[in-house]
C-alpha cells in the first residue's frame, strides 16, 4: 500500500518498560513483550523508524538478547552513520510545496515576516533541503515586477538551523534591509534551532517545561517559531507576522519517486536469500558483541550531508551490511 501517515498504528513515543497490573502485581510490560516474542522463535527484530523509534527498539531488545536490525527511515535525516535515511527527501520536496503556497501571503501586507517552521531538533538538513527545493521551483515563475510580485519577495531570505552558531544582531541588520526594500522577509527555521536559548529563558522565569520519554524537552512545548516571531516583530518592525508548522503536511505524504528509487535500489531483497543470509550471520556473530545492525549501501555517499547530525545510538557498537 503506498500512503503516508502510521495507518499500522506503531508510534515513536511508546514506553515499553511501564508498569502494568496483571493478577494484582505491577510488572514491566517489557517482560510480557520480550516473552511473547521469544514465544513466537523470531530470530530478529526489524526495525524502520528514526530517532524515537530505534532507541525504543534498541532497548527492549537489549534486554531481551534479541537481534534487532535497523532500517533508518526519518524525515530529519539525522540517524548516524546513515548518509541518505528513507523519507527525507519526500518531505523534503512536501515542505518546499507547503510553502509555495503560503508564501503568496506576502501581498497581503506591507512589511510581511513569514515563518517556515519546519522538523528537525538536531539536524537542519530537511530546512535546507526544503529551502533548496523551493528556491528551484521559483524559476518556474512568472514574475510581474510592476505590480511588486518579483522574485524578492518570494525568495528564501534566511535558513536558520541547529548546526549554525546564530549571530542575531548581524542577521537582524541584513534582514532589515530586506524588509526596506521588499517589504517581505521569509525564514526557514528548523525547529531545533535556538531551542537551548528559549529554554533557558523560559527555565528562568520559572516556568516548568515538560519532557519526552527519552529526556528531551517537548518541541510543542517550546514553540520555537512563536518564539522567535515574538523576537522579531519589532526589531523587523513587522506589521504582520505568520508562523505556519509543514511537519505533519510533510511528513504524512506518500514517498515520491526520488524516494521509491532509494526503497528499491537499498533494499532489492530483504526477499534476497543471499543478502537475508549476510544480515543474519552478522547479527548472530556474538563474537562481535554486536548490538544492533544498521543496514547500509555504499552508493549513497555522493549524497552525504556536510553538518554533524544526532548520533541516535552514540553508544552503540556496530556492524554495517551493504547488499554489495
Amino acid at each position: 500500500m503506498r500512503m503516508g501517515g502510521t495507518f499500522l498504528g506503531s508510534n515513536n513515543k511508546g514506553n515499553p518498560f511501564r508498569k502494568i497490573i496483571r493478577n494484582g502485581k505491577k510488572i514491566d510490560s517489557s517482560d510480557l513483550v520480550i516473552e511473547g516474542f521469544k514465544k513466537l522463535g523470531i530470530d530478529a527484530l526489524i526495525g524502520i523508524g528514526g530517532d524515537g523509534s530505534l532507541k525504543i527498539l534498541q532497548s527492549i531488545t537489549k534486554k531481551g538478547n534479541i537481534n534487532f536490525v535497523g532500517i533508518p527511515k526519518t524525515i530529519d535525516n539525522d540517524v548516524f552513520p546513515i548518509s541518505q535515511t528513507l523519507g527525507a527527501w519526500t518531505a523534503a520536496e512536501q515542505s518546499a510545496l507547503f510553502f509555495e503556497n503560503v508564501a503568496n501571503e506576502n501581498t497581503t501586507s506591507t512589511r510581511q515576516l513569514i515563518i517556515h517552521e519546519v522538523m528537525g531538533r538536531h539536524c537542519g538538513w530537511l530546512t535546507a533541503a526544503a529551502a533548496s527545493d523551493y528556491m528551484k521551483s521559483l524559476d518556474s515563475y512568472n514574475w510581474l515586477p510592476e505590480i511588486n510580485i518579483c522574485r524578492e519577495r518570494w525568495n528564501v531570505h534566511a535558513v536558520w538551523v541547529p548546526e549554525m552558531e546564530l549571530d542575531l544582531n548581524s542577521e537582524l541588520s541584513r534582514l532589515n534591509e530586506q524588509m526596506d526594500k521588499h517589504d517581505s522577509v521569509n525564514l526557514f527555521l528548523s525547529e531545533g534551532a535556538g531551542t537551548d536559548a528559549i529554554i533557558k529563558e523560559k527555565e528562568s522565569a520559572g516556568e516548568e517545561l515538560r519532557r519526552d520519554a527519552f529526556g528531551h524537552v517537548r518541541l510543542d512545548e517550546l514553540n520555537p517559531g512563536k518564539w522567535f516571531a515574538e523576537k522579531l516583530k519589532d526589531s523587523l518592525s513587522a506589521d504582520k507576522v505568520l508562523v505556519q508548522k509543514s511537519g505533519y503536511f510533510a511528513r504524512s505524504a506518500k514517498p515520491n519517486a526520488k524516494d521509491l528509487e532509494l526503497i528499491n535500489v537499498a533494499f532489492p531483497g530483504l526477499g534476497n536469500q543471499a543478502i537475508a543470509r549476510r544480515v543474519f550471520q552478522a547479527i548472530s556473530n556474538h563474537e562481535r558483541n554486536i548490538e544492533c545492525v544498521i543496514i547500509m549501501w555504499s552508493f549513497l555517499s555522493r549524497y552525504d550531508w556536510a553538518m554533524p547530525r544526532n548520533k541516535v545510538l552514540e553508544n552503540t557498537r556496530w556492524a554495517s551490511i551493504s547488499p554489495w
